[in-house]
């Protein structure tokens, strides 16, 4: 969901278009290639990670999910832990 004159509030999740929408601003949707943070990894060859900040606008459980701690470790992850546009706690589903 592509977000018009608020590109911040752009995401994987149609409620952060919808936030979006509430303020005024128009989107569209976009189809898009995508991978797993694990993918890019193997693909271009990453062996140490030192720092991962994800901030997607209410999909950082899916992109997390996309990533095997196990086997892909960061020394730091900086992960945006609030609702869109609502500022209030939005962690509980991948802390």
């Amino acid at each position: 969901h592509e977000v018009d004159r608020l590109h911040g509030l752009s995401s994987l999740r149609p409620e952060s278009a919808a936030v979006a929408a509430g303020l005024g601003a128009s989107h569209r949707v976009r189809h898009v290639p995508m991978t797993t943070l694990d993918g890019l990894i193997a693909r271009e060859g990453v062996r140490d990670i030192d720092f991962v900040k994800i901030d997607v606008e209410g999909a950082e459980a899916d992109v997390l999910a996309g990533l095997d701690l196990d086997r892909n470790r960061p020394k730091a992850l900086c992960i945006e832990a609030v609702a869109p546009g609502a500022m209030t706690e939005n962690w509980s589903e991948w802390e």
